[in-house]
């Protein structure tokens, strides 16, 4: 019968924990001890239990349980309790103290007396308290023994103690990519975590989070999570306390930035929570963008530009070299000069020096117009493209600096009106269209006619200060000049300050054409010829100013008269041209002259017979 009952004790040992010639029943209470209870709370146990197995028992000594990794006992004085008990025939075991105060990594009871003949006896602990030594890692071990009393073998397990995540207090982010482009996705990790970081299994199911901390793009462009903008509430399925499906972040502000993330309860910014810490790049250059230090500058004046290379979100890139760019949208000045970029005129490839993908030359403008845009290309990237912008511009003309005069037609008739347009421009020949009002402008350029007509402007004689209206930069009403002598001449003019020789200014290059035929004029070599001699007449025809009309030519017959009879009766005469005899012709008789280019050059030799005068030949 005893060997039965030792067979059945051993059987009953193997299943719980059998050690040497002692039976543990470990400890329990410790399979979920909170994180949170690091340094605080303890946990209390129940156990362990060492059964003796046979006789032989627990000998006389030492039984020690050693705090594992991560936990530690509850040092309060005298808190620990051993309790002995036990079956059979004599005497339990005797401990030297059945109550000990515990130091945070061990318990020590000591037997003094073995029990005696077949007693079994059974030792129960009571009282022990552990908790975590920290919050984090979570800590997973057993309690095991040792000490002098070798009925259970050294190491042996007296209780598993596992450490198990605290309440939730906060989100944890990750990314994928700690420096993700601008528009490409980044795979996030979201945690519920404790106030250690340990994740909280028991948050599953689908919430409601809301995604905070980036900004948005200068494109503004709003960067999504889960294809919802940030600062709206966005569903993300948990399982375990992490989320259980792909979520992608979409930044578009390149930015260095932290992802926060909230369910309204809980956030990263709560103890134990860490937002995604991103430093967002630009995506690929995309454009340029253009801004000017003054959107209102003045022709001729440098204006300082700020490019930016961009991409696609306005973002600025990293560019640090030198790119060929083309400038375009600006109009060469009236003068023809063209606006320039750092020298080189637009239209021209420029080389422009980039750092961290921005760069400042210099514009000048030459032509007061706008609002204009100012382009640029590279070839590829322009600021057409996504994400680029011109510059729009509203140039100002310089100060006043000149007048320039245009004739309505630059080859007038001597005496006819020809309509003139005078404007005040700057040195580049823009107009002033802010000026309206009157100047007293003097005109020259244009002499007299050969019969002494002084020219005019508005009715007044050249040479004489004139009052001439403009109304926005420009001579009105109508100022007409009269030209009375022919020829090439340019007409100018000055108001004492400012005159058409000024730079930007300009006079009206005219060449004057005869008027109508109106008369012959005749001259003689001699004015105080002697009787019977020779005396060469010129003959010219001539408009009613005195200019010679060229287009009078070939032979005229023409009939002179104004000379008296000598006292012995010879008529005067004059000779006709060589073609039709060449002999004298009395005055009175038609006389075959001959003309080239308005002026006589065969014929006409006067010889008078009378002494008189002052008397006057006169021809028709």
């Amino acid at each position: 019968m005893r060997k039965l009952a030792i067979v059945f004790l051993a059987l009953f040992v193997w299943i719980v924990e059998a050690s040497a010639t002692g039976t543990v029943t470990v400890a329990t209470g410790g399979g979920a001890i909170s994180a949170d209870t690091a340094g605080g709370t303890y946990t209390t146990l129940t156990g362990p239990i060492i059964t003796e197995s046979n006789t032989t028992g627990m000998p006389a000594g030492t039984m020690i349980l050693n705090a594992p990794s991560g936990f530690q006992f509850d040092t309060t004085a005298s808190s620990v309790s051993v309790a002995v008990s036990g079956s059979g025939s004599g005497s339990d075991a005797v401990l030297a103290s059945g109550i000990v105060t515990p130091t945070t990594t061990t318990i020590t009871v000591t037997i003094s007396t073995a029990s005696s003949s077949s007693r079994l006896s059974v030792f129960t602990w009571s009282g022990i308290k552990v908790r975590p030594t920290s919050g984090t890692p979570l800590a997973s071990a057993n309690i095991t023994y040792s000490g002098t009393s070798s009925g259970v073998s050294g190491g042996t397990n007296m209780g598993t103690l596992t450490e198990v995540a605290g309440t939730q207090t906060a989100f944890r982010l990750s990314a994928a990519s700690g420096t993700p482009t601008a528009g490409a996705t980044d795979a996030l990790t979201i945690k519920a975590v404790d106030q250690f970081g340990n994740t909280v299994t028991s948050y599953t199911g689908s919430h409601s989070l809301t995604f905070s901390g980036l900004g948005n793009a200068p494109a503004g462009t709003v960067p999504t999570v889960g294809g919802t903008n940030l600062g709206t509430a966005t569903a993300v399925s948990f399982t375990s306390g992490q989320n259980s499906g792909t979520v992608n972040l979409l930044a578009y502000k390149a930015e260095a930035a932290t992802l926060a993330a909230t369910d309204g309860s809980f956030s990263t910014g709560g103890i134990g929570g860490t937002g995604a810490a991103l430093t967002v790049g630009p995506a690929a250059a995309s454009a340029y963008r253009i801004s000017a230090a003054t959107t209102t500058p003045q022709v001729g004046v440098a204006d300082q530009l700020t490019i930016t290379q961009v991409d696609a979100y306005q973002n600025v890139t990293a560019l640090t070299s030198s790119m060929n760019l083309t400038f375009g949208g600006l109009s060469a000045g009236t003068d023809g000069t063209a606006a320039t970029v750092n020298g080189v005129n637009l239209g021209t490839a420029t080389a422009i020096s980039f750092s961290s993908g921005t760069a400042t030359p210099t514009l000048i403008a030459h032509k007061a117009e706008g609002p204009v845009n100012l382009t640029a290309t590279d070839g590829t990237r322009t600021t057409a493209t996504t994400g680029g912008t011109p510059v729009s511009l509203t140039v100002s003309l310089a100060s006043d600096n000149a007048y320039r005069i245009t004739a309505a037609t630059s080859t007038p008739t001597a005496g006819a009106a020809d309509a003139l347009t005078i404007k005040l421009v700057d040195q580049y020949q823009n107009v002033d269209t802010s000026f309206t009002g009157n100047k007293t402008l003097t005109f020259s350029g244009v002499v007299a006619s050969p019969a002494g007509n002084i020219s005019t402007v508005a009715g007044v004689n050249l040479g004489t200060g004139t009052t001439v209206a403009f109304v926005n930069g420009t001579s009105s009403p109508t100022v007409n000049l009269v030209a009375y002598d022919t020829g090439a001449a340019t007409l100018t003019a000055t108001d004492g300050a400012l005159s058409t020789a000024g730079t930007g200014g300009t006079g009206a290059g005219l060449t004057v054409g005869v008027a109508a035929l109106s008369a012959l004029r005749v001259t003689a070599a001699s004015g105080t010829p002697t009787a019977g001699a020779n005396d060469l007449l010129t003959i010219a025809a001539v408009d009613a100013y005195g200019n010679t009309v060229t287009s009078y030519t070939g032979n005229k017959n023409l009939t002179f008269g104004g000379l008296g009879t000598a006292p012995d009766g010879t008529v005067p005469t004059v000779t006709q041209r060589s073609g039709a005899g060449g002999n004298p012709i009395n005055l009175g008789t038609a006389t075959s002259i001959g003309f080239s280019s308005g002026v006589s050059n065969n014929g006409g030799t006067l010889v008078a017979y009378k002494a008189e005068g002052p008397v006057t030949l006169t021809v028709t």
